[in-house]
Formats: C-alpha cells, structure tokens, sequence
C-alpha cells in the first residue's frame, strides 16, 4: 500500500510538473508517432519493427516519451535434406521502452535531437522439424525478454506545425557485447 502511495503521488508529481511546463511554453505538448525500423543484431540477423510513440515536448530542448513496438519479420533458416527439413526462426515479439529527448531547435522546422532511456525487447526463437528420418514431427519454441539501457541520435522536419517527420538511430538493447540497433523512419502529430 505505502507502495502504491508513493508511485501514485510521483506519477502526479510528474504530470503536474509536465502540465504546468506545457502551459509555459507553447512549443510544448503531446504528440502521437509512429517509425518502421530496420534493427539488426551485430549486422548479421536483421528484423523490421514497427513502433507507436507517445510523447511530450517539455519546452524546445527536452521530451519526454514512451515507445511499444511489434516485430513485421525476423530471421529464418531452413536446412532442406532427402529426409528431413528443419527450420529455425528469430523475432522480435514486442518491445517497450521510456526515453528522455534532448534536442535543439536549428531553424522553426529542423530540430536534431538525442535520447536516453530503458528498453526491454522480448525474443523469440522457434524450431520446427519434420521427414522420413524422425518419428513424428518436432516444434518448439521459446521467447526471452531482454532489457537495457537505450540510446540513440535522429534529426525531425516539421511540415506544418502539427506534423512532422524524422530520421533517427536507435541501440535498442547492447548486452554483452551484442547489439540490437538500427535505423528507423517515422512521423508524429502534435495535439
């Protein structure tokens, strides 16, 4: 319960801070995106994501926004033989992530930024077996979730003043000296 007390009355800290800094800059508030991305693990397993981003801009240098994202496709290898075909898969089922945004505002329509955050990516990887040489066919599968520090550079191009377009670089998760990173594309619109 005390617990729960102490969330709560940060979460309104939070909200009341974040609503009285939108009511002081009128270059802040809440926008909605979506990016597809093209992430790869050490350049080798490559992965298409889609992401919905929900945000707001604090005032012209900093943001605040949460990520959820789905995996479009993954990696997957066959071994084809007289008798028997095995595959293997590798996806990315769903990831999340909270990012800090810092950028600079270089003319009223281009703003480079920069964002810190924590990601958790779960993954999953699926075999499947079948032919003459085994008995009955075999299918597993097994997902995993990974979670890490987030990092990553993009440059934004505001059409008009409520929708925008970007470019930008993520590093998803970097555990181990194995990385999950890429680039993506995607828009937002300011409410």
């Amino acid at each position: 319960m005390k617990n729960s007390i102490i969330a709560l009355s940060f979460g309104a800290l939070i909200t009341s801070t974040l609503a009285c800094a939108d009511e002081a800059n009128s270059s802040s508030g809440l926008y909605l995106g979506a990016a597809y991305n093209a992430l790869s693990i050490e350049d080798e397993l490559d992965f298409k994501t889609l992401d919905l981003q929900l945000g707001t801009r604090i005032n012209d240098y900093f943001s605040v926004e949460v990520r959820a994202g789905i995996g479009l496709d993954g990696e997957e290898y066959s071994e084809l033989a007289s008798f028997y075909d095995i595959r293997e898969k590798l996806e990315i089922n769903q990831y999340f992530g909270a990012y800090v945004i810092a950028g600079y505002p270089l003319t009223e329509r281009i703003r480079p930024y920069a964002f810190i955050g924590y990601s958790s990516v779960e993954l999953e990887y699926s075999v499947s077996a079948s032919g003459i040489e085994l008995e009955e066919d075999f299918s597993s599968s097994e997902a995993d979730s990974e979670n890490d520090m987030s990092y990553g550079a993009g440059i934004v191009f505001s059409i008009n003043d409520a929708l925008a377009v970007k470019a930008e670089y993520i590093n998803l998760i970097d555990k181990e000296g194995v990385a999950l990173d890429g680039f993506g594309v995607g828009f937002s619109y300011k409410f």
